[in-house]
């Protein structure tokens, strides 16, 4: 279909945020065409200069907003923060086996706060685009695909972002909508670099693992609970399948990892931890071992056996948990912001020192039992001499260190020995790994 043009899009409103931090930067509110027709809605942190400026594109899957001028919209805003039946999903029923809600969880974004889950981007003056999926408005897994294309054409559009410099970033279904997005991009706005975290990757061995691995489980408790969970997204799916692997009509063609394969032109980060009972990892290892040259895996064991999908509920994994800020987010934002970043742009890396050092003392636990190589190229990511580590532990007597002086600290703390030093740790990691 012929590209949207900058005439396309309309701005439905212009405002500034200010954070309480100082600091105040425009934004502006957009409709933008889809093209398969409707629209996506962004909103965007234009760069404040005139120069081609690298940029992050944020999904938002589950991001309610109210200022679409959609009824749909206006309808779930007025509901308030909470979970409901999933009304304006496709195919939508008011229940499930064995008689539970069919219902989604809404929480509205306003503009201030989009700012504030953005700011790390802001003060790294990076342009930023925050494209929101609207899951609550019903749509496909397709329709989810081309709204992520959609605010990739909207860049292509914008005299001052840099297309050479574009880092996308998004979690579990945000995950599968950056993969996914990115593979569908345009030429002229194709993504350096996408993170996924916890993402979904191979829709059919998805449905597979509901179908065929879910019944397996026997707690009476928590096997409706996953029953439940899962089906409002299969209706989504199955708007764009048709139906089932294997079902009269049903197509996969596009949304399995064989159809990615040869669309992958981005550089990816793909984080999973193996504690994950949303989406299994081997979803995720599978994907980046049979594309090696494209794609990157960050794999944060957690346990000595094997998930009891009877004992525990529905998490991503403690990849994702922290007390002050995610280490997998730390290691994720490190990766885009290196590979997007220009030569001399400082750039700044949050995380939380409590965190990190969880984090480190993990992989030394489990460095005796199992490769733990994947961390390496994360960790030499902050040996980057642009990047400044900045805490957000509230209080921190030393908020701001660099790569290798943090990286030296948590490694010989996790090891109980001074193995490396703040002049030899990037050249121990670059040449021989982790210490023994």
């Amino acid at each position: 279909p012929p590209i949207p043009g900058a005439g396309d899009t309309v701005v439905l409103h212009r405002g500034i945020y200010t954070s309480s931090g100082g600091g105040a930067w425009p934004y502006e509110l957009l409709r933008l065409p889809n093209v398969d027709g409707g629209y996506a809605y962004a909103q965007w942190f234009p760069p404040r200069t005139t120069a081609a400026t690298p940029t992050i594109v944020v999904a938002e899957p589950y991001a309610g907003i109210d200022w679409t001028g959609e009824a749909v919209d206006q309808r779930w805003a007025l509901r308030g923060n909470g979970c409901f039946p999933d009304t304006d999903g496709p195919d939508y029923m008011p229940s499930v086996p064995p008689n539970l809600p069919s219902s989604i969880c809404y929480e509205k974004f306003t503009p201030d706060f989009v700012g504030i889950s953005n700011e790390i981007y802001l003060r790294n003056n990076f342009g930023v685009l925050t494209v929101f999926g609207r899951f609550y408005a019903g749509g496909s897994v397709w329709n989810d695909v081309q709204d992520m294309v959609a605010g990739l054409q909207f860049l292509a559009t914008q005299s001052n972002v840099d297309t050479a410099r574009i880092g996308v970033l998004g979690t579990s279904w945000g995950g599968f909508e950056t993969i996914y997005g990115a593979a569908y991009a345009p030429a002229h706005a194709l993504p350096a670099a996408v993170a996924a975290v916890a993402p979904v990757i191979d829709f059919e061995q998805w449905v597979r693992f509901v179908d065929n691995d879910i019944p397996t489980f026997t707690n009476a408790t928590i096997r409706p609970q996953y029953d439940a969970f899962y089906e409002p997204y299969l209706r989504r799916l199955f708007v764009t399948t048709g139906g089932r692997p294997g079902s009269a009509g049903a197509n996969y063609s596009r949304v399995t990892a064989a159809a990615l394969a040869p669309r992958l032109r981005s550089k990816f980060l793909i984080a999973h931890d193996d504690g994950d009972t949303i989406l299994p990892i081997a979803t995720s290892t599978s994907f980046v071992a049979a594309n090696p040259a494209q794609t990157q895996g960050f794999w944060y064991q957690q346990s000595d056996t094997p998930i009891d999908y009877n004992t525990n509920i529905l998490t991503h994994g403690p990849v994702g948990a922290a007390s002050v800020y995610p280490p997998a987010y730390s290691f994720a934002l490190g990766f885009l912001f290196t590979a997007i970043g220009h030569g001399g742009q400082a750039l700044i890396v949050p995380y939380g020192d409590a965190d990190f050092s969880v984090f480190f003392a993990n992989i030394h636990k489990y460095r005796m039992k199992t490769r733990v190589g994947w961390v390496v190229p994360r960790l030499l990511e902050l040996c980057d001499a642009r990047v400044i580590m900045y805490d957000l532990t509230s209080g921190s007597s030393m908020p701001i260190r660099s790569g290798p002086e943090l990286l030296a600290m948590k490694i010989n703390a996790a090891w109980n020995s001074p193995v490396v030093d703040v002049a030899t740790v990037c050249n121990q990691l670059a040449t021989s790994g982790l210490p023994p």
